[in-house]
């Protein structure tokens, strides 16, 4: 990098020369602003401006200096006339051509400074080289030279917040400077400044006779008049500039001459261009103008890399309402994340419970019809033998409301009159293996109590906690008759009304009670191995019955795919709904800090395009900005979403489920909402005038 500044060096040496080329020819320039009224801001405005001479242009407000001087900075073009910069007729360019030839021969130093907050001064004078096409590298090393040769180079890493005016202004030089200009565009330099600041800032702009640069100052400073080669007077638009040609020679000699005449050397203040072969002489226009860069150097992938750290750099500058824009987005992402990962984690439980039951439980009910003499239980005394010796059953109960009953138990220590309506049901001891039970206390009767008809009951938890049943050994009442508690059924995989139900043994109750009737029926209940539910089902009512097989409704489990289809769709299309009014909300909350943002920043853009920037520069940057907040977003809400539906599914002991490829999706469903809500605002900010921009 030190020869690329060096080389730098030998190109501003030969710009001394003493036959100075016109870098500013107008001619019967106009410029009119269709009304009405119409309005004519310059008015025949004929000048000519050499290279290395300091013209400082005068006139009351509205008189048309600024309208002249974007004429000059290629930002406006004149109604009528001819302009000719560098030699170059600049009246039939298009719009790019005008911004390229802006970018290589024009600097521009502005009354407001326009330094990015966010960015040390070498930032903001590497800003001057970001459309140029070259590398971060020799963006950088060029703009610290520029500091240093500005005075600043103790200021490399300073924030305009922490600089006083002048050093904020000699920063705005140094940015202006380094892409090496032919014509160097002043508004108003020392508006802002104290006398003694100005001063100095007058001493920079004198410095640049000696390399060439044509420097062209609006003001209203008589110091900056005075100070200058030239003085044109604009009133009313028109330009008064008799060219006194021999006087501003004699002038800059006396300004930058040595005691014998010769032209002194004054300090180098244009920035680099580094030539493709360090050491080789600086190629030049025809014209004598400023060097421009061999296009070996330049190179589109550098100005598009530029672009995008410029994108990453305008996020940082601004970190309160970046966090506001990803918000929404998050929000959107997250919850489409979130409500896929748990529909699919649902679905898996929906799948594995039915599985299971698919797998182990079959229910006979009694079918049968009332006959002639009455109601006829369907189910033999030894059902439950012939259903337990199907391959494949591993339990089986049958199980009975008591019929004619109150179902109105106390205990021993609560008069029944104050006992609690309970349901009551006669049960084979098997049936508790069939719903898997698990017991608090005690257990199911014993064959022995089962065969001899004891009077022994099983009682529910919650029924034992209402009736201050804590154990199993106690006694209690069902509709007057003595049991004694044996077990307290703590837990049920199914049927869980047995947990304020009593259970008493299937043939005493009948003996008890009287057999079923048409609206107590007995139940049979199966348990099986996995997967032989099906086969059970299809051979259990022959089993029991051959000769009377349609006495049973057979009942298998609920087809788990078709259930978990359906609950899975309506799960799905409710919340991917929800979610995705969620996302629209963020894409909105996007669109529109973005579009603030382009209001905001009105000032930067107009300055972006001052340096060089084309409209597609501008509308990428806010596209990428609002890209990368919308892929920051996904991938954010996404790491929530997914964190969100493991928490849920370790508390709900499921087992979690979350397609890989919603998790990648999910950063670019983001980042394509961030594209989407920003297209607008971008195509907004690239069609932004530069003139526009800067007067606000």
């Amino acid at each position: 990098m030190d020869e690329v500044v060096a080389a730098h060096e030998v190109g501003l040496e030969s710009m001394s020369a003493s036959a100075q080329p016109v870098v500013v020819r107008m001619t019967g320039v106009r410029r009119r602003f269709p009304g009405p009224p119409e309005v004519i801001a310059v008015t025949d405005a004929t000048l000519t401006i050499r290279a290395g001479e300091h013209v400082a242009i005068m006139g009351p407000s509205g008189s048309g200096k600024s309208t002249l001087l974007n004429i000059m900075g290629l930002l406006d073009q004149p109604s009528e006339g001819t302009y000719l910069l560098g030699g170059r007729d600049t009246t039939a360019l298009t719009d790019s051509a005008r911004t390229r030839l802006r970018q290589e021969t024009i600097g521009f130093v502005f009354q407001d400074f326009y330094l990015m907050s966010g960015r040390t001064a070498q930032e903001n004078v590497a800003l001057g080289l970001v459309y140029t096409g070259l590398d971060a590298r020799q963006r950088h090393a060029i703009a610290r030279q520029a500091l240093e040769t500005v005075g600043l180079g103790h200021r490399v890493h300073a924030m305009p917040s922490t600089m006083s005016g002048g050093e904020r202004q000699r920063v705005a030089i140094a940015r202006a400077l380094v892409n090496r200009p032919s014509l160097l565009l002043c508004d108003e330099p020392t508006g802002n400044l104290d006398s003694a600041t100005s001063a100095h800032i007058l001493e920079i702009l004198a410095g640049l006779r000696g390399s060439g640069v044509a420097v062209v100052t609006i003001t209203h400073d008589p110091m900056v008049g005075a100070g200058a080669d030239r003085l044109i007077q604009i009133t009313d638009g028109r330009t008064f500039d008799p060219e006194p040609e021999h006087v501003g020679r004699s002038r800059q000699a006396v300004a930058v001459g040595s005691d014998d005449g010769a032209p002194a050397r004054l300090p180098s203040v244009v920035g680099v261009r580094p030539p493709a072969d360090v050491g080789q002489p600086v190629p030049r226009p025809s014209d004598g103008g400023t060097p421009v860069i061999p296009r070996s150097t330049h190179s589109a992938w550098h100005v598009w890399s530029a672009v995008a750290g410029e994108a990453i750099a305008g996020l940082g500058q601004k970190v309160s309402r970046t966090i506001l824009t990803l918000i929404g987005t998050v929000v959107g992402v997250g919850a489409m994340v979130a409500i896929m990962g748990l529909t699919s984690t649902a679905a898996g439980q929906i799948d594995a419970s039915f599985t299971a039951l698919e797998a182990t439980q079959v229910v006979v009910n009694d079918a049968g019809t009332p006959s002639p003499g009455g109601f006829v239980n369907s189910f033999p005394v030894d059902a439950v033998d012939r259903a337990g010796a199907l391959n494949g059953v591993q339990a089986c109960g049958v199980i009975q409301p008591v019929p004619n009953a109150t179902g109105v138990v106390a205990t021993d220590m609560t008069p029944t009159s104050l006992g609690v309506n309970a349901p009551v049901y006669g049960a084979t001891r098997g049936y508790f293996e069939t719903i898997d039970a698990t017991w608090s206390d005690g257990g199911p009767y014993t064959l022995f109590e089962e065969d001899e008809n004891l009077p022994v009951a099983v009682i529910g938890a919650s029924l034992a906690r209402q009736l201050g049943v804590d154990r199993a050994g106690g006694t209690m009442f069902v509709d007057g008759f003595v049991y004694r508690v044996v077990g307290v059924v703590s837990g049920v995989s199914s049927r869980t009304e047995a947990l304020m139900s009593v259970f008493i043994p299937l043939e005493g109750m009948q003996e008890r009670y009287g057999q079923p009737t048409q609206f107590q029926r007995a139940t049979m209940v199966i348990h099986t191995r996995v997967g032989a539910a099906r086969l059970v089902a299809s051979e259990v009512a022959r089993a029991l019955r051959p000769d009377a097989v349609d006495a049973f409704a057979v009942v298998p489990p609920a087809d788990p795919p078709r259930m978990k289809s359906v609950i899975s769709a309506s799960m799905s299309a409710l919340l991917i709904a929800l979610a995705g009014v969620t996302l629209l909300i963020g894409l909105a909350a996007i669109a529109d800090t973005t579009l603030v943002a382009v209001m905001e920043r009105v000032g930067e853009i107009g300055l972006r395009r001052a340096i060089g920037a084309f409209p597609r520069h501008i509308m990428s940057q806010f596209l990428l900005e609002t890209l990368a907040i919308g892929f920051l977003a996904g991938l954010i809400g996404t790491s929530i979403a997914v964190i969100g539906v493991l928490a849920t599914a370790i508390s709900l002991r499921w087992t979690a489920i979350i397609d890989p490829w919603i998790i990648l999706a999910g950063p670019f469903l983001g980042a394509v909402a961030g594209l989407v809500a920003g297209a607008f605002p971008a195509w907004k900010a690239g069609r932004i005038s530069p003139i526009a921009a800067l007067r606000r």
